[in-house]
């Protein structure tokens, strides 16, 4: 018999209703499958990023190797927000992009806990923060970060390590 599980964590059906929350809360009507990824990172781990901002999900040392592995989990998640017409597609010069439509704040208006609260009132600071960068301006950000993540692990592997 094979052990059958269901995935809650960074499933697509958790990833994806943080994408429904991130188009529905934002100003800017199409978003790249890359925009995404950075404010899914940020929706998370808006501490890192400010430290006037608390993080919704516990700091982890291995947190930035969440946002390379973001990109197939959010495709996956917006192929199935799709497949429920929960977002729309857009083809165009920028490419292939992503908004929310009439279904996504209905489906979003049926969460009603203190979890989702959270996502949106940080989704609405990432929008006031980040609505003006580029996708370019946000990946140079992520990259800065990440460095600056990895060497805090490393750091902390050191300290860590003293006592052994």
């Amino acid at each position: 018999m094979i052990d059958k599980y269901i995935q809650v964590f960074n499933s697509e059906i958790e990833v994806g209703i943080r994408v429904l929350i991130l188009l529905e809360r934002s100003s800017i009507i199409k978003h790249s499958l890359q925009r995404l990824c950075v404010y899914d990172y940020v929706l998370l781990h808006a501490g890192d990023i400010d430290l006037s901002q608390s993080n919704i999900h516990p700091l982890h040392p291995y947190r930035s190797s969440e946002y390379p592995i973001k990109f197939q989990i959010i495709e996956k998640a917006i192929y199935l927000l799709i497949s429920r017409k929960l977002i729309d597609v857009y083809t165009d010069e920028d490419g292939i992009t992503y908004g929310c439509n009439v279904r996504t704040k209905w489906f979003l208006n049926a969460f009603e806990n203190e979890y989702i609260k959270k996502l949106k009132h940080t989704a609405e600071w990432i929008n006031s923060k980040f609505s003006g960068s580029s996708d370019e301006e946000l990946s140079i950000l992520m990259k800065k970060k990440i460095t600056k993540w990895g060497d805090e692990f490393k750091q902390e592997i050191l300290i860590g390590s003293e006592g052994i």
